[in-house]
């Protein structure tokens, strides 16, 4: 619900910060030291009535308090609300909507204005029963090797750049390109149905036999673990629509590069925040129920992908004397320890 004025925006600040950070209280005060690293006036609740009745030193405290509150949320949606007004550009949404939007909606809402930009149909939202979302189970998720105990020293980080984004561009993963029948290549790779334990305990044979296969097709992407199947051609709505969003933030990033004006390289920051925003949302939403392009083979892909690429960035770096003692999802810390080395 939101209040409505004539010629005047109603935006609830409460919902919009519960979107902006995660913390204890979403009260004014704490909001507000969370910015600016400052306590503002506080009078308690239960004695406003006692400032105002008594006069004099505690009303004007009382004045200083009230105007306090409303500077205070003032430079609270300086901070904030230029990241709503360029995503409402973005998604194409009205302002107020976009301020009480999840994430997931604003993604799906610059969906269906891309669709109509390139004449892609929209399709409707999916109908699933308990019975549906127990059958397809729950997704794996990215790879988190705990991390080692005790006090490391001399550690080098290791991530990648944008990996569920770029996993969706590069292996073309999108519900309008996934093919449905891939039971030839379950029957293809049956005699390992352990691949899904990873490179920690599959053996090297196997290991290259699987990705000798599922690289060699000339066809068709082919996600590692559920062996789904993505044409190569033509590129997928989403991933074309994704590699839009990147291909902007990466030219938004060179003009604040390029720009001596600070007044213009904070509007441009912004900018590429709202992008990089949508841009990672995307991969969450095929995993929502209520998502337009819902898709869990695509969900179930994408994570397989990035499962597959972070532990053989482990194994490499393990061939140069980097033992990996964290990982999580798409990066990991690992130390050097020589004797791993392979000559």
């Amino acid at each position: 619900n939101a209040a409505t004025f004539k010629g005047l925006l109603h935006v609830d600040l409460y919902l919009v910060m519960r979107r902006y950070m995660s913390l204890d209280r979403y009260t004014l005060e704490r909001v507000y030291f969370e910015f600016f690293g400052e306590e503002k006036i506080d009078v308690p609740g239960d004695r406003i009535y006692e400032f105002w009745d008594n006069g004099g030193k505690e009303l004007k405290n009382l004045f200083k308090y009230s105007l306090d509150d409303v500077v205070s949320i003032l430079k609270i949606a300086q901070e904030t609300l230029p990241l709503n007004l360029e995503l409402t550009r973005i998604v194409g949404q009205p302002f107020v909507d976009v301020t009480r939007m999840a994430t997931g909606q604003q993604a799906e809402w610059y969906l269906v204005r891309k669709a109509y930009e390139v004449d892609e149909v929209v399709p409707n939202k999916p109908n699933m029963t308990m019975k549906n979302i127990k059958e397809r189970g729950s997704n794996s998720g990215g790879y988190v090797k705990e991390p080692e105990i005790g006090l490391h020293e001399n550690l080098v980080q290791f991530d990648f750049k944008s990996l569920y984004p770029t996993l969706i561009i590069s292996k073309n993963i999108s519900p309008d390109v996934l093919v449905k029948d891939n039971s030839s290549y379950n029957a293809k790779f049956e005699d390992f149905e352990d691949y899904e334990t990873g490179y920690d305990e599959i053996d090297n044979l196997k290991e290259e036999e699987i990705s000798s296969a599922i690289d060699d097709d000339e066809e068709y992407y082919i996600s590692p673990e559920h062996f789904f199947k993505f044409k190569k051609e033509p590129q997928g709505f989403i991933p074309s629509a994704l590699e839009d969003i990147l291909n902007e933030r990466f030219a938004v990033k060179n003009r604040m590069k390029a720009t001596d004006d600070p007044i213009l390289r904070k509007s441009l920051d912004v900018q590429q925040q709202a992008l990089k925003r949508l841009a990672n949302t995307m991969y969450g939403v095929y995993g929502f129920l209520r998502f337009r392009w819902y898709s869990f083979e695509c969900a179930q892909s994408i994570t397989a992908w990035g499962r597959q690429h972070i532990k053989k960035a482990m194994k490499e770096a393990e061939d140069y004397g980097f033992k990996a003692i964290y990982a999580d999802t798409d990066g990991f810390y690992a130390k050097y320890v020589p004797e791993m080395k392979k000559e």
